[in-house]
């Protein structure tokens, strides 16, 4: 017995329930089983469906068929090459499939009997009741479909479907694309119910329908003509008025935009989304480890999808890049650290925020360590054709004249030959893991912060280390901040042209109020100063321990003078105001200790 409840697509009108999607929620028996068959089945699915079917099959990926349609469709362009590219739509597919079809499909790719025996258990005289406004209806009889929310039924669904597939791979009549060191024409792209070809022959449409319709009488499949989209390319002729109806200026196929204004398109929803994400979050008091969070999860998740295939205009970049500064540092518009600075590694000072230049370089060379790690997939064959010869040193057989070789590059190739020829010699993308490419990239630029350039004789790696070993965020984020010299002084701010700041010293009144000055230098703080020097003295037991910029600026201390460290410098930054100097050290003597009792309580030190 399952459960239907209905969840909206977030498209088209809710009042149509087309735009709903039947999620059926199943025991937890149910899904141990068939969990327990997928994880069987996910082992040989890959020998029974074809490659091009990204829906199913361990280490299938959708953008293997995404970056293989993007080649296609950047070669046509680029040789003026005309055809169409053309989305099929099936109406309500999952739900359409009948179980007598299904099992005989199984069958016949010579499935154990025991599996199908458990394929029939599961799906024999099965029934559902549906949840509306809260309440159950009385159970119905499924007789068709595979189950949403079943983990079995996306692998049960491309074996289904893959007798269509295989029915228009063998069509002679349906001409397809041929594309450079492919023998056979390619005929269609799957992603489970996603269907796209592209062709150079408008007539493939009327025989895919009437293969579509075959597949429909055996199966109870239907396909909705009315959502089928072409795209024409190249100014291919159309000597068919109704199928200009069909005609869009620019489709969208597997969530990815193709066609004029693709750009555009593709990134103004995102950034719209990503500007959405951000008033949603600006207003709560997060530290930077939950900030980072926020934008990875929220933002760059949004990016990545699209900006593997569709590279970002550089304005576009400078949009989303002011959007998640804006929301790291808040909206004074100080940023008091510089942007390659915190796309650093914890361990090399930086907050780890994505650096969305060098993502997007690390994504395209990706595709060259997929590549001559095995993959096979279609977009293969324009690796080689567009930059086997720059692969060759990799492996010999590339550059052989049994493969076809262009010089003209598109777009992305171009950028991806330069990357490969910047870092061959310096990322082993026969043996790297490809998820850490970007790291790879970020440690080979190599980047200096301002303050290691200016304290060059200094060796940063345990100052880093020590400030992620605090255990209190906010804490953390305060030391991190007066390491990197970001905290917002008059000095800082005046130089970030706050226009109504004076950066005269609030204390003393005669000096620039830098941080330097504030904890080394300023007179009306000298006798807060010789107290901490005592009090430390005493704590370590070391007559001859003194304040100086090492240890109060960069915190190059033992973790056990952390507490007294923070404490002074957090006291100094938390005093706003006072009456008289006789105020002014006794308060800052009440709050050092304050904080310091604090900075042991959150850190859970005895």
């Amino acid at each position: 017995m399952g459960i239907i409840t209905l969840n909206y697509k977030n498209k088209g009108d809710k009042k149509d329930l087309k735009q709903w999607r039947p999620i059926s929620l199943l025991c937890f028996d149910y899904k141990l089983i068939t969990k327990t068959l997928a994880k069987r089945l996910s082992k040989v699915i890959n020998k029974l469906v074809d490659i091009k079917q990204t829906g199913a099959g361990e280490e299938k990926n959708i953008f293997d068929n995404i970056i293989s349609i993007s080649d296609i469709f950047d070669h046509m362009n680029l040789n003026d090459i005309k055809g169409f590219l053309i989305n099929f739509d099936q109406e309500k597919a999952f739900d359409k499939i009948k179980h007598e079809f299904l099992i005989k499909v199984l069958k016949k790719m010579n499935l154990p009997v025991e599996f199908v025996r458990w394929i029939k258990i599961l799906y024999k005289d099965i029934k559902s009741k549906i949840q509306v406004n809260g309440q159950l209806t009385e159970e119905i009889l499924i007789t068709r479909s595979v189950r949403q929310g079943c983990p079995l039924s996306m692998n049960l669904y491309a074996l289904a479907i893959e007798t269509l597939a295989s029915s228009i791979r063998r069509n002679k009549n349906i001409k397809g694309i041929n594309i450079p060191n492919l023998k056979d024409p390619i005929k269609l792209f799957q992603h489970a119910d996603d269907c796209t070809t592209i062709t150079t022959d408008i007539k493939d449409y009327y025989l895919f329908m009437n293969e579509f319709e075959k597949f429909g009488k055996a199966s109870g499949a239907k396909i909705n003509k009315n959502k089928t989209e072409i795209l024409n390319i190249c100014n291919a002729p159309e000597e068919d008025a109704c199928l200009k109806l069909l005609t869009k200026e620019s489709v969208k196929t597997l969530g990815i935009w193709f066609g004029k204004s693709s750009q555009s398109q593709s990134w103004l929803p995102i950034i719209h989304s990503i500007e959405n994400t951000v008033k949603k979050w600006e207003n709560r008091k997060l530290n930077f480890k939950h900030k980072l969070i926020v934008i990875n999860t929220y933002i760059i998740s949004k990016i990545l999808f699209v900006a593997r295939v569709v590279s970002p205009l550089p304005e576009y970049i400078t949009q989303i890049n002011r959007y998640i500064y804006t929301f790291f540092w808040g909206r004074s518009n100080s940023e008091y650290i510089n942007r390659k600075s915190l796309s650093q590694m914890y361990n090399r000072g930086g907050q780890q925020i994505p650096y969305i230049n060098l993502k997007i370089d690390a994504m395209l060379i990706q595709r060259a360590t997929f590549f001559l790690q095995g993959n096979t997939s279609v977009w293969t064959c324009f690796m080689i054709y567009y930059l086997g010869y720059t692969l060759r040193e990799f492996n010999s057989e590339l550059g052989n004249n049994k493969y076809q070789h262009t010089m003209i590059l598109p777009r992305v190739y171009t950028k991806l030959k330069a990357l490969l020829i910047n870092h061959k010699n310096k990322i082993d993308l026969q043996s790297i893991n490809p998820k850490n490419i970007y790291k790879k990239i970020l440690e080979i630029d190599n980047h200096k912060h301002k303050i290691e350039i200016k304290f060059s004789y200094v060796d940063f790696t345990d100052i880093w280390s020590n400030i992620r070993n605090i255990k209190s965020n906010y804490q953390q984020d305060f030391i991190y901040r007066v390491v990197h010299n970001a905290l917002p002084t008059k000095d800082n701010q005046k130089r970030r042209n706050y226009s109504n700041v004076f950066p005269i010293c609030y204390f003393c009144n005669s000096e620039n109020e830098t941080l330097n000055h504030l904890l080394l230098h300023c007179k009306k703080l000298r006798l807060f100063r010789k107290y901490i020097n005592d009090f430390i003295r005493i704590e370590i037991n070391d007559e001859t321990f003194v304040l100086n910029e090492l240890n109060c600026l960069l915190f190059n201390i033992p973790q056990e003078l952390f507490p007294s460290m923070y404490a002074y410098v957090y006291s100094i930054y938390q005093i706003s105001y006072v009456i008289n100097s006789g105020g002014l050290i006794h308060t800052l003597n009440t709050t050092f200790h304050r904080n310091r009792d604090i900075y042991l309580n959150k850190n859970n030190i005895t």
